[in-house]
């Protein structure tokens, strides 16, 4: 008991010498900083935008951060301002970090359209202010990043030409420039064949494709036929005296400011 009642003693010295050293809470302005501002994808309706900004509390007490207000701006023009306030309890010299996805509709981008294409870029502006809560008395903090992207412009895809037949193993030949400053890596194609009003669904043959600035390569898209697809093609056929068909679906690039969506949509006529 002797031994138990001096442990118990000990840890309350202990504590108490804790609560002693720490002493007041010294008021400091916490510190904010953007760690993170870039572009994640482009589609023919709007820009995908990810921002990380770090609260660090320097204080020996904890701190309430009430909100933050951030928004964006293209070629100095404010986009959108909104408010976030789900943020923790920030205790002593501790840190968090706040995530903010946005988007930039692509319509507010093209009211800049003189601006971005006569510079073939545009420069975004992540900017904000965090409000600690009042009880010390801070001031909001502002914050700000920008950066200039090059705005991607669109690949010319084209029919080079096409292999086989459509009543057996067909191939068309897709011949796609990258008209950009910058490597485009063709990530994924989801496509499809259409004849006379039918979609019959092509396969790309190869993995990923890297495509330099100013250069082209050439995609294979492949129809397997399957029983079912042998008859359909030869009903259409009959049809018309012309084969006329139109390729279909989407396109997927890589770029050293993120994925590029792409709608695809070409037609041809091989009589």
């Amino acid at each position: 008991m002797r031994k138990r009642h001096l442990f118990v003693v000990l840890i309350l010295i202990l504590l108490f010498a804790g609560c002693a050293t720490r002493g007041p809470v010294v008021p400091q302005v916490p510190t904010v900083q953007v760690t993170q501002f870039d572009s994640l994808l482009f589609t023919p309706d709007g820009i995908k935008f990810e921002a990380k900004i770090v609260i660090n509390n320097r204080m020996n007490g904890g701190l309430n951060i009430q909100k933050v207000d951030f928004g964006a701006d293209v070629n100095d023009k404010q986009i959108f301002t909104e408010s976030f306030d789900k943020l923790k309890f920030l205790r002593a010299n501790a840190q968090e970090t706040v995530t903010f996805p946005f988007q930039i509709a692509m319509k507010d981008v093209k009211d800049q359209g003189a601006n971005i294409l006569a510079d073939e870029a545009m420069r975004v502006s992540f900017r904000g202010q965090v409000y600690p809560a009042g009880e010390y008395g801070f001031d909001p903090i502002p914050f700000k990043m920008t950066r200039t992207i090059p705005f991607p412009k669109v690949p010319l895809i084209s029919i080079e030409h096409t292999e086989g037949s459509p009543l057996k193993v067909f191939i068309v030949y897709l011949r796609v420039k990258n008209t950009n400053a910058f490597p485009l890596t063709i990530k994924s194609m989801n496509s499809y064949l259409e004849l006379n009003g039918t979609k019959y669904d092509l396969l790309r043959t190869q993995g990923t494709t890297e495509i330099k600035p100013g250069t082209a390569e050439i995609i294979a898209l492949k129809m397997e036929q399957t029983r079912g697809k042998q008859i359909s093609m030869a009903l259409n056929l009959k049809l018309s005296s012309s084969l006329k068909f139109s390729i279909g679906g989407d396109i997927s690039c890589q770029t050293p400011y993120g994925m590029v969506y792409l709608p695809l949509k070409l037609d041809s006529e091989r009589k």
